[in-house]
């Protein structure tokens, strides 16, 4: 799982860029979107990662990296078929592609966006894509004595 701080950057990036045109919701909030929304819409997944220890040095001088993945999921009106979605996750692959992003704490880059590959969702109303975004967090971390 990302930490909140990834997961909000990307978010915030999203929102930027596509916020205007698409509501961004988190996954969380997917059952009540489904019922609710009623145009295209994007949902964030946060599907997770890992911690590495990069070096060891002194106590306060130690890096970490936290590899990960995000999913953005396109969800469209499914009486369009697949294509919108499509569009939609084009436009989310180009908001977050070879993007270093602006954290409080370290670094913050993605390493890869895949291609929009068919979603989790095609329940006769909602059709969806999902677009995959592999990111690199690197940040110093004192370790306990």
């Amino acid at each position: 799982m990302s930490s909140t701080l990834v997961y909000d950057a990307v978010k915030a990036r999203l929102v930027d860029q596509l916020g205007g045109t698409y509501p961004i919701r988190d996954w969380e909030e997917i059952e009540t979107a489904l019922q609710r929304e009623t145009a295209a819409w994007i949902s964030i997944e946060d599907s997770g990662g890992a911690n590495e220890l990069n070096s060891v040095g002194s106590p306060s001088s130690n890096w970490v990296t936290d590899n990960g993945f995000i999913d953005v999921h396109a969800l469209v009106p499914s009486t369009g078929g697949l294509s919108p979605a499509r569009v939609v996750a084009e436009q989310i692959r180009t908001a977050l592609m070879f993007q270093q992003f602006t954290l409080t704490e370290g670094h913050l880059r993605t390493l890869t966006v895949e291609p929009p590959d068919t979603g989790y969702i095609h329940n006769g109303l909602w059709h969806s894509m999902r677009v995959t975004m592999n990111y690199s967090h690197q940040y110093a971390r004192p370790t306990a004595a």
